[in-house]
């Protein structure tokens, strides 16, 4: 029996598995499963990605907006030009 001993020292055991640390949802007694991590992570992230492409909807209409009245501004100037010209002329023949 005492050979045995010397072959296998009494040591304590390592830890085979790691402890992960466990998360709570607000205001529940017990933790979440690994499932339910999962599953609320997953939600998380499909939340996240709606509100990325709502901001990104919301931008791609404001520049939209933007171009239009960029569009408009050049539109009333090459009317006022075109006044202008038409005017110069009329002064050029009268005179």
């Amino acid at each position: 029996m005492l050979a045995s001993w010397k072959e296998f020292p009494a040591t304590l055991l390592v830890l085979l598995v790691e402890e992960t640390p466990l998360i709570y949802r607000k205001g529940k007694r017990r933790a979440m499963t690994g499932l339910e991590v999962a599953e609320e992570r997953e939600r998380d992230a499909s939340q996240q990605r709606r509100r990325d492409e709502r901001e990104a909807a919301a931008l791609a209409t404001a520049d939209i907006a933007i171009e239009a009245q960029e569009e408009e501004r050049r539109e009333e100037a090459e009317i006022l030009a075109a006044k202008w010209v038409a005017d110069t002329q009329l002064q050029v023949q009268l005179s």
